[in-house]
């Protein structure tokens, strides 16, 4: 949600301006966006780039457009955390599905990570921009009415998972399940029982394609 490009032009050296994008936790996640605005030069995209490799990241360049790359493809694959969510899969489910192929995190603790209120900010923003439609399915619902509930993630211990004191490890939440039933209700959707494969399918599925 922040244009690059527009911080550039408030400085006196927009040839010497370009984004870092690292990902919740940082600490973990190895991927980092170094962002190329209009005017940046070779000596700045070289440091970004170098720095980066000294962290240990695996550095990508991209340019400056609405989500950069990793985050266009993230707001598919959540939107089928949620379609998941909504037609019959748990949170604990979907984790271990997108863990056990491979990935760090899953989709539901790296939200809780990220935070809801966040997320249900840039909710807002790409409606506000016409990239999202108001009230579609997928469209990050569940985490807005998670948020109404006081559930913003880690940041406060209630999200996806209920965090004890000082843990960063979650645990399962009746009150979760609760707020996705009513959002299924709500959307007049027959929950199922939900294979491991189609989780995996659909979520991987979104973001090769």
């Amino acid at each position: 949600t922040l244009n690059i490009n527009e911080m550039a032009a408030a400085t006196n050296r927009p040839h010497k301006v370009c984004g870092m994008h690292f990902f919740s936790p940082a600490n973990v996640m190895r991927l980092l966006e170094n962002v190329r605005c209009d005017q940046t030069d070779a000596e700045t995209l070289a440091t970004v780039m170098d720095l980066g490799r000294r962290l240990k990241k695996v550095c990508i360049m991209v340019g400056v457009c609405y989500g950069f790359v990793s985050n266009r493809m993230s707001h598919r694959y959540l939107q089928q955390v949620e379609l998941l969510l909504e037609e019959g899969a748990t949170p604990s489910q979907i984790d271990k599905v997108i863990r056990d192929f491979g990935f760090t995190v899953g989709p539901c603790q790296m939200a809780d990570i990220a935070g809801h209120d966040v997320a249900t900010y840039i909710r807002a923003e790409r409606i506000k921009a016409g990239t999202l439609q108001e009230g579609a399915r997928g469209g990050g619902l569940i985490q807005e009415a998670m948020v109404a509930a006081g559930r913003l993630g880690q940041k406060n211990g209630k999200g996806f998972y209920t965090y004890p004191k000082g843990s960063r490890q979650g645990v399962e939440d009746a009150a979760v399940t609760q707020i996705i039933l009513a959002q299924a209700k709500k959307m007049g959707i027959k929950r199922r029982q939900i294979s491991d494969e189609e989780i995996l399918y659909r979520c991987m599925g979104v973001l090769v394609n």
